[in-house]
């Protein structure tokens, strides 16, 4: 059956309006969305708009083969946006302490008394929770001891996991090798670095060159650089976490990684109960920020 002039123009204008559609449908919706629902609907949503993209300026069949993607598109958009309240839940859900639990080969440990630094932090973790689930042992390197302790504990109601690691024998100073506090977080939290300001960053700053990895607090940004690449790193650094990484700054600068479902901070100085405290209290601070919205508003 011949297509007619008219019925060719009302063709390519159903497309045309249907494109508009599609677009309007996608103008709704954050980055995060797209995180957000399941890996197949996504896929299926961006292959059927460019296959109704891609297919709309072509010829008469391609054109109706383009609506043909649009439609569907529009009616599985449709089906995500209904199943949005489910998918939320999931986005907005925090794991459980599982993840940081941490395992430990069983031929593990030696006979040597702990050192100074373990019983420091077994100390402060005490000090911020005297329930707290600890375990210490060392093993043996080289001419040295490495030295580690464990500790889970509850903090605003957060599990939070401390770790220390440093070398020395019993009668020496010792050498911490890192600190590290982790805690769980929401899939819906945004991937986040936070960590030290370089020489050469220090430099534009002091030329005050703006440079990318400021978040506009010049106290912070003059000892952290911060790297988010949704551009939502407000929504973790709160004043309550930018306060507690400043103190612990104070002794050294500390890194800070956001990957859900994980967020952890390590930095390198004796265990004291200020700067464990600082760190805990910043763990349950980010495992509490608001997650990331779906929806435009």
């Amino acid at each position: 059956m011949p297509v007619y002039r008219d019925d060719r123009e009302a063709q390519r204008l159903r497309a045309a309006s249907l494109r508009r559609e599609v677009e309007r449908c996608e103008g709704r919706v954050t980055a995060a969305f797209w995180r957000c629902i399941p890996d197949d609907d996504a896929a299926a949503l961006r292959s059927l708009r460019d296959e109704g993209q891609g297919l709309a300026e072509g010829d008469d069949d391609a054109v109706t083969a383009a609506c043909d993607a649009f439609e569907r598109y529009l009616r599985r958009f449709e089906g995500v946006l209904g199943a949005l309240d489910r998918h939320e839940v999931a986005w907005r859900a925090v794991p459980g302490e599982t993840a940081l639990r941490a395992t430990r080969s069983p031929d593990d440990g030696s006979d040597a008394p702990p050192h100074e630094m373990t019983r420091d932090f077994l100390r402060a973790v005490r000090a911020l929770d005297p329930s707290a689930k600890v375990e210490s042992y060392a093993t043996t390197r080289a001419h040295t001891l490495v030295h580690n302790a464990s500790a889970m504990l509850r903090v605003e109601g957060a599990p939070v996991s401390l770790h220390l690691a440093g070398e020395g024998r019993s009668h020496e100073a010792g050498d911490v090798t890192e600190l590290r506090a982790s805690t769980t977080v929401p899939r819906g939290l945004p991937e986040l670095l936070v960590r030290p300001e370089t020489w050469t960053e220090s430099l534009f700053r002091g030329l005050r060159v703006v440079r990318a990895g400021s978040i506009g607090d010049a106290r912070f940004d003059a000892f952290f650089h911060t790297e988010c690449e949704s551009g939502a790193s407000a929504q973790v650094l709160g004043a309550e976490v930018r306060a507690a990484l400043l103190l612990i700054a104070s002794v050294d600068v500390p890194t800070l990684r956001v990957r859900p479902p994980l967020a952890t901070l390590t930095w390198r100085y004796l265990p004291t109960t200020p700067t464990m405290a600082a760190a805990a209290r910043c763990m349950a601070a980010i495992r509490s920020a608001p997650v990331l919205p779906l929806l435009k508003r």
